[in-house]
């Protein structure tokens, strides 16, 4: 068939199935574009062919990516490459184009590209690309080389690949070359065994010349192997006019098979090597062209469509076999399916075979009249997005629903209770102490416990009720109920439930549920604020000790609201650097100041003076606190230098380091930071940890004192008495002073008991080698009291509320003139 014919043929083919194709002359830059690529990219015909005007109609992102890409295509020969493209109407489309580049018997390198629509199933086509190397090798001739001859056994049409993989001489490649003068070179070589070169030319030139189709595997001298398959093509008159032969380098893939079927044309070709059914009805619905994948998805017998069979007859054999399921008026239906098969429009559907596979059908109408259809199997691909959906609505360790299936469904369920006139509630369920497992016996424990945990869950509600859980230890039931009582008889059952020990392996853990419960539409008609809502009452119920329930109210919710205001204007106050400092005497024994202890204070232009007592615990609870402890320790050592400048040189400047801040990693380096940059001795900070702070991680808290301890910062605890340690523990810290708290203070003189207490701790701490300070001191009788018990250091409203910077300050100079047992300042 001359190459003209042949180039015709496929671009009916590509034009019949909806791809444009495009021609490039490298050299010169000359294209081509066919009717189908102008369509497909919304270009008027009367627009020249040129790259420009092509990348004027490319979404703007993807058009120096196009360039890179359709370039290394050029130079490797071959390319797939992906873009978008923009419609008149502002539509935006996927498309994907295949290139090759093959040189002319002139010599020419010409690039040719395929473009496709690939809004929906680029992922597919890849996929499938990989499958179907056979088919890109016939369109682009890219992975494999190829050589066409006529009649008389002369080559007509060729590609480079064909002279590498054949290890072929270059100046062999021009038109006309005989087959006798090509296959000589290997034949000199021994390639096709021992013997004589010129008889085994001879002997392969008489067997060419019976165009009879040939597969074979022939290894090169150097060890490498390649695939030989030769098809034999005829004119009109069925004399023989040539033959086909590829040539596929398969050293890397002997292992593997790699059927090429090549029938009497290039359509045919193209056809049989395609990865999805296809099938080409022309306008009377006779079936023209077919390959064999699609006889693979439908089951046809290859005696029903090899003998010419239309559109009604492969309806019919379905029918008759039950394809469609029970049709009350089988003609009926096959009228309708006749009547709308010709009218020739593109459509696009999915259908489920009896066998459970599922295929996705494209059709595209033929311009001459009836369409191309395109049939892939997408069963694998489906059960694979069921399972994706099923996992994306399931938590994955426990099987429940996960929190975003409870979030999508809650306004269902609420709708639902509406119309029933009824209540939904929500129970929202922490697990006390799990944590505690997690730590002590690690995650896979744990795990063990939550599965336990969601079993008995799922058991104990309805099957009817929605039961999930949203994170860590937190589950959730949903169920409909005509009162109140109701949700809390089933939180009572979840009680008993999960009041009997959990078994893992061996051992036992003993847990306990905190229950939240919330009720639609009384407690709240909005599904997330419902979901709030039940955290809410959770945390109440956690809050009184656990194990146990508790409804929502109203209370919690302002609650809630005012701390989340906090939160918010406390990140401001951050950010805007709205803290202040005020500061307190500690005196000696004469009430001379010694020292003087950093207390934050924040006063917010809403919410006016905000006591540390509401804002540190909120701080600490939302990770603020170790900012706020470095902008207080700055500013703290800042002031100390400051008043040093001024003649007040304390001896040490107190500043309280929080739990948070004592367990941050970096708090070693934070304290030498704010150190550095205020020039002050470590000797002179005073850092005050409670008790309590220092107990929760004794190990850890003990290696961060000891390494700030060795830069020479000292350190006290601080509200002695108000939490669990000891004198004994505390000896294996690098301390300096301890502070009795307020509370063993102020009864001192009017209980005996507080008196032996207060007089123990200082005989005690002096024997550790520990200074004592007393906080509270508010009365002279106090501090009398407390001097004849051998207490160090005083603190308190007898001597001076905390005062700002400038007052203290004044109070130091005021002292100067003041009489040491006087009270210095109101």
């Amino acid at each position: 068939m001359p190459r003209d014919d042949l180039n015709a043929a496929l671009a009916r083919v590509l034009d019949a199935l909806g791809w444009g194709y495009w021609v490039r002359d490298l050299a010169t830059g000359a294209m081509v574009w066919s009717e189908t690529f102008r369509r497909q990219h919304g270009i008027a015909a009367d627009e020249s062919p040129t790259r420009e005007v092509f990348l004027a109609h490319l979404l703007p992102e993807d058009r120096d990516a196009f360039v890179r890409q359709v370039e290394a295509a050029y130079r490797s020969g071959q390319g797939v490459v992906q873009y978008r493209v923009v419609l008149e109407a502002g539509q935006i489309r996927s498309c994907i184009v295949q290139v090759v580049v093959l040189t002319t018997p002139e010599g020419k390198r010409l690039a040719y590209g395929i473009n496709r629509f690939d809004d929906r199933h680029l992922a597919l086509d890849v996929a499938l690309a990989e499958k179907a190397r056979t088919l890109n090798a016939v369109i682009a001739a890219l992975p494999v080389g190829l050589m066409v001859f006529d009649a008389d056994l002369r080559l007509r049409y060729w590609n480079d690949r064909a002279f590498a993989i054949l290890d072929l001489p270059r100046s062999l490649a021009y038109e006309g070359v005989s087959f006798a003068d090509l296959i000589r070179v290997p034949a000199s070589r021994g390639e096709y065994g021992p013997g004589d070169p010129e008889r085994l030319v001879a002997e392969r030139v008489a067997l060419a010349k019976t165009f009879q189709p040939h597969r074979l595997e022939r290894q090169h001298p150097d060890g490498r192997w390649h695939l030989v398959q030769g098809e034999p093509f005829f004119d009109a008159q069925g004399r023989p006019a040539g033959f086909v032969s590829t040539f596929t380098d398969v050293t890397a893939l002997k292992a593997a098979e790699a059927a090429v079927q090549v029938t009497r044309d290039r359509l045919q070709t193209l056809v049989d090597h395609l990865p999805s059914g296809v099938t080409l009805f022309d306008a009377d619905l006779k079936l023209v062209a077919w390959n064999q994948k699609f006889a693979e998805l439908f089951d046809f017998p290859l005696s029903l469509l090899e003998k010419g069979v239309d559109f009604a007859t492969l309806l019919r054999f379905n029918l008759e076999r039950g394809e469609y399921g029970e049709i009350a008026d089988p003609e009926a239906y096959l009228a309708e399916r006749l009547r709308a098969a010709r009218s020739f429009v593109p459509h696009e559907l999915e259908r489920t075979r009896p066998d459970g596979r599922v295929l996705h059908i494209i059709g595209q109408p033929v311009p001459s009249g009836g369409f191309v259809s395109i049939y892939q199997d997408v069963t694998e691909q489906r059960r694979i997005e069921a399972e994706l959906r099923r996992r994306a609505l399931t938590d994955e360790l426990t099987g429940l629903t996960n929190r975003a299936a409870l979030l999508s469904q809650l306004p269902r369920l609420c709708e639902e209770a509406r119309r029933r006139k009824e209540y939904l509630a929500v129970l929202f369920i922490d697990l006390d102490r799990f944590k505690w497992v997690n730590d002590t016996a690690g995650h896979v424990v744990g795990d063990a416990v939550l599965r336990a945990a969601a079993e008995r869950l799922r058991t104990t509600v309805r099957a009817s009720d929605l039961a999930a859980r949203v994170g860590g230890d937190e589950f959730v039931a949903v169920t409909f109920v005509t009162e109140a009582t109701q949700a809390s008889q089933l939180a009572q059952r979840l009680l008993d439930r999960f009041a009997l020990p959990f078994e893992v392996g061996e051992n036992q853990w003993q847990l306990s549920p905190s229950i939240g419960i919330a009720l639609y539409p009384d407690d709240e008609r909005d599904p997330n604020a419902l979901l709030r809502a039940a955290g809410l009452a959770m945390y109440r119920a956690k809050g009184e000790g656990g194990n146990r329930f508790a409804f929502f109210t109203r209370s919690l919710h302002e609650a809630a609201t005012s701390r989340s205001r906090l939160e918010q204007r406390l990140r401001l106050a951050i950010h805007h650097d709205a803290f202040h400092l005020v500061f307190q005497p500690i005196c000696d024994r004469t009430g001379a100041i010694v020292s003087a202890e950093v207390l934050l204070r924040w006063r917010d232009e809403e919410l006016g003076e905000v006591p540390p007592a509401r804002f540190v615990p909120v701080a600490e609870q939302v990770g603020l606190m170790p900012a706020i402890g470095r902008w207080v320790l700055r500013h703290a050592l800042h002031q100390w230098v400051q008043w040093s400048q001024a003649g007040l040189r304390l001896p040490s400047i107190a500043v309280n380091l929080s739990a948070h801040q004592l367990y941050d990693t970096m708090l070693y380096e934070t304290v030498c930071a704010a150190l550095t940059a205020s020039g002050v001795e470590p000797s002179a900070l005073k850092l005050e940890i409670t008790e309590s702070a220092m107990m929760h991680d004794p190990a850890l808290a003990q290696e961060q004192v000891q390494r700030l301890a060795t830069l020479g910062v000292r350190f006290a605890v601080d509200d002695f008495g108000t939490g669990y340690s000891s004198l004994a523990y505390l000896h294996t810290f690098p301390l300096s002073e301890l502070k009795i708290d307020r509370s063993f203070v102020t009864p001192l003189a009017s209980d005996e008991r507080d008196d032996a207490i207060v007089d123990a701790t200082i005989q005690m701490a002096h024997r550790l080698g520990l200074q004592v300070v007393a906080e509270g001191v508010e009365c002279a009788q106090q501090w009398d009291h407390l001097l004849r018990l051998g207490c160090d250091f005083f603190q308190g409203y007898w001597f001076a509320r905390p005062l700002s910077a400038a007052q203290f300050f004044h109070l130091w100079q005021k002292e100067q003139t003041t009489a040491s047992s006087q009270r210095p300042f109101e």
